[in-house]
């Protein structure tokens, strides 16, 4: 997979693809799903106009409106996060990041299970 698109932005530190399309099982409707983890300096807003210019950078080298960006560094669902990282693929990396990322990942996700089963969530 080209990675032009994230090269362009020096606050992307990794790209993962997840969802269909990393697993094999895209369909003709099937959407492209991107996980960003961006530079722990950008601020909310900052990555947000980053994301909304990357979709449309990647509109245009998919040839699709069928585009999806989500931050990891937002407050998503620890399920949702390690379902990237353990699933997805990663398909653009700046050393060391991911070494930063994925422990606290995997950390998180297993502190949230333990805490759903004490509480029978």
């Amino acid at each position: 997979m080209n990675t032009k698109s994230f090269k362009k932005y020096p606050e992307i530190k990794l790209v993962y693809l997840f969802g269909s399309r990393a697993e094999g099982k895209a369909g003709p409707m099937s959407d492209y799903d991107f996980a960003i983890y961006f530079d722990e300096k950008i601020l909310p807003l900052e990555r947000s106009e980053t994301k909304i210019n990357l979709i449309t950078d990647l509109m245009g080298e998919f040839k699709t409106n069928n585009i999806d960006v989500v931050s990891l560094n937002d407050n998503l669902q620890p399920l949702l996060k390690y379902h990237v990282v353990r699933y997805g693929k990663l398909i653009y990396e700046k050393k060391p990041y991911r070494l930063i990322l994925e422990p606290d990942v995997y950390s998180n996700f297993f502190d949230y299970q333990t805490f759903s089963k004490y509480h029978n969530l």
